[in-house]
């Protein structure tokens, strides 16, 4: 069962988005809108999901946000172990290659600020005030002290986010569900529809230009800690 990998001698581990986990994969059949409902019920039931409207809401908020914005994509060796076609909005890309490559580059709490968005960051520092304060700019950094990094609740993982942002008739169509031991649903896309895709999403707006360096590196392959 393979799962997705750690930023740390090849090893492998769960990455999230927001408060959904995920693991190694057990289900490849293909989404439908009921499977997804039936999904979302069951993680919401487990309490490890906002409430249907809330989840319904952040979607909506997501799919608004990044309507009709510039795409990247790129494969990877996905969560499912196969290869897989990811699509993250450019800027978002950008950004989450920067905290990969921040985690692994820098030296001081100070540097990992400045590499970083002030959006991701702030998000940072509301974790830090749950359970502690946030560290001084002089501190040397630790990526074990990142909320949630070594977790794998944060940074995003794209494959489960393209199941909040990308048009759902989109992801019923060409998608592939996936469902983790411990931490919810996420998403692969065949290489094979990738013409097909990129004309779907031109069709409602998108723009999409390949970049598999960017994709791998907001996905954090390649990224040494510690």
């Amino acid at each position: 069962m393979a799962k997705r990998p750690k930023p740390r001698n090849g090893r492998h581990s769960a990455h999230s988005a927001g408060s959904i986990k995920r693991h190694c994969s057990l289900d490849q059949s293909p989404p439908s809108k009921e499977r997804m409902d039936d999904v979302v019920e069951r993680l919401i039931g487990e309490g490890r999901m906002p409430g249907q409207e809330a989840f319904m809401q952040v979607r909506a908020q997501a799919v608004k946000k990044w309507q009709g914005v510039e795409l990247v994509f790129g494969t990877i060796q996905g969560g499912a172990g196969t290869e897989t076609l990811v699509f993250i909005p450019a800027e978002r890309a950008q950004q989450l290659a920067a905290i990969h490559k921040a985690i692994g580059q820098a030296k001081t709490w100070g540097e990992f600020r400045l590499r970083i968005s002030a959006e991701d960051w702030n998000e940072l520092v509301r974790c830090f005030d749950e359970y502690d304060k946030a560290p001084q700019p002089g501190d040397a950094f630790n990526a074990e002290y990142v909320p949630g990094f070594t977790d794998g609740d944060w940074p995003d993982w794209p494959e489960q986010e393209m199941m909040s942002w990308l048009p759902p008739e989109h992801v019923a169509r060409f998608g592939k569900q996936h469902q983790s031991v411990l931490n919810g649903p996420f998403l692969s896309f065949d290489p094979k529809y990738l013409s097909e895709i990129v004309m779907a999403l031109e069709s409602v707006g998108h723009t999409c230009r390949r970049d598999d360096a960017l994709i791998a590196q907001a996905c954090g392959r390649g990224v040494t800690w510690g």
